[in-house]
């Protein structure tokens, strides 16, 4: 069977200073490589609770080599769209179909809770039920945070303007410019209205968060994703070459979450695009391995190619944390987009997922995003369940399905 390589043989010879792996104990697996190594590592927050301290050295077993294998994961669109039995980006498109059809779970379960709009409490805490369902069944959840602009929406009448996912965006990617404008200096300057503001959504994520810390559920919590781009605003207006904004405003939400709002169920999850662009690395706007749980970045491509993946798995070697993908499935831009019919058939090829069991062995899991509409006419088709062969893959050993998760739980 296809096993995952250590990080020092994957990542070369040279690694060995970075002490990524240590003697082993009895309990502990053996490497693919023929020796016997330990992972060591530890969660950011040294008060995570014992259920996220569990998932975090699951997770970094798999990467380093101690134990084969890699999680499946699929997401299921944004708050309690989850929930939406006629929406093809929630649970009963994305995921219950593909139980229905090949009698398997991914093991991880995703969902964004905003991107779309911004969601009530109410409405949060219906995507939340779904997430603890997953978990006391054996799943891992996954929480993305797209915040819509503050300065485009202070979230005050979500009745009335809920807003949508333009209001992620920025003016060269969003036509109609709704986030035209971001200083990331003003949310962290007490007094500054913005500062503000962007407590008050703080404090509504960190509500529903906690929700599932009372739940008992750790969380694989990866806000403000892809800042290596230009098309959040989070990443677009600052210095191509100066990330402190983005760096300070991730510190603050660590430090408000973590301190003050007593979260300690969160694995923070650093999430760049799986590429370098020219002024920036994947490594860019890291905000510090004491900040930082998991690195987990995205990438879409026909092959399932990632480029960046020697840096992605040099720095989880050497900081001692697992490597992830956060997003990872077929292109989703236009390359990707498929004739809306009813009978169309399934053209991706989910037996390409197992090339991360021997192309990109350090890699602990990945999440497969929902598929959604484009227009009237289009679809882009990125769910585990509109892809052809997820028998196959699923079959595949090594590809870990909900029911192959004991070792990630005390």
């Amino acid at each position: 069977m296809p096993m995952k390589t250590s990080f020092i043989t994957c990542v070369g010879i040279v690694l060995l200073t970075l002490n990524g792996c240590n003697s082993i104990d009895s309990n502990s697996s053996s490497s693919s490589s023929g020796g016997t190594v330990a992972c060591a590592g530890h969660t950011a927050n040294p008060d995570a609770t014992a259920a996220a301290k569990a998932l975090f050295n699951g997770l970094l077993q798999l990467s380093c080599g101690a134990r084969a294998g890699v999680l499946s994961g699929q997401n299921a669109g944004h708050g309690d769209q989850i929930n939406d039995a006629n929406e093809i980006m929630g649970y009963a498109h994305a995921v219950k179909k593909l139980v229905d059809r090949d009698s398997v779970v991914p093991a991880v379960l995703g969902v964004d809770y905003e991107h779309d709009r911004i969601f009530t409490p109410v409405q949060l805490s219906a995507a939340n039920r779904t997430l603890i369902e997953h978990v006391k069944a054996g799943g891992v959840v996954t929480i993305n945070w797209s915040a819509l602009s503050p300065w485009v929406n202070d979230a005050r009448d979500l009745v009335n303007h809920p807003g949508d996912w333009l209001e992620t965006r920025t003016p060269l990617n969003n036509p109609d410019g709704k986030a035209n404008y971001v200083n990331l200096t003003e949310l962290l300057t007490p007094g500054h209205a913005l500062n503000t503001i962007w407590r008050a959504r703080l404090d509504a994520v960190a509500a529903a968060l906690a929700e599932l810390q009372t739940a008992n559920v750790p969380v694989l919590w990866r806000p403000l994703q892809e800042m290596s781009g230009t098309h959040f605003w989070w990443g677009a207006n600052l210095p191509l070459t100066d990330a402190a904004g983005y760096v300070a405003v991730w510190r603050d939400m660590y430090r408000y979450f973590t301190v003050e709002k007593h979260l300690n169920n969160l694995l923070w999850v650093y999430s760049p695009e799986a590429f370098d662009r020219p002024e920036r690395s994947v490594f860019w706007a890291y905000p510090g391995d004491d900040v930082v749980d998991v690195i987990a970045a995205t990438s879409y491509s026909s092959a399932l190619n990632i480029p960046a993946y020697t840096a992605l798995a040099a720095r989880a070697s050497s900081a001692h944390k697992p490597l992830a993908m956060g997003e990872y499935g077929p292109p989703v831009w236009g390359e990707g987009y498929e004739p809306v019919l009813p009978t169309a058939p399934l053209t991706f090829d989910a037996k390409r997922y197992a090339r991360l069991l021997t192309d990109y062995p350090n890699v602990a899991y990945w999440v497969s995003w929902h598929s959604y509409y484009v227009d009237a006419e289009r679809i882009n088709r990125l769910s585990l369940s509109d892809s052809a062969f997820t028998k196959e893959l699923f079959s595949t050993q090594g590809i870990l399905n909900r029911s192959q998760t004991d070792f990630l739980r005390p």
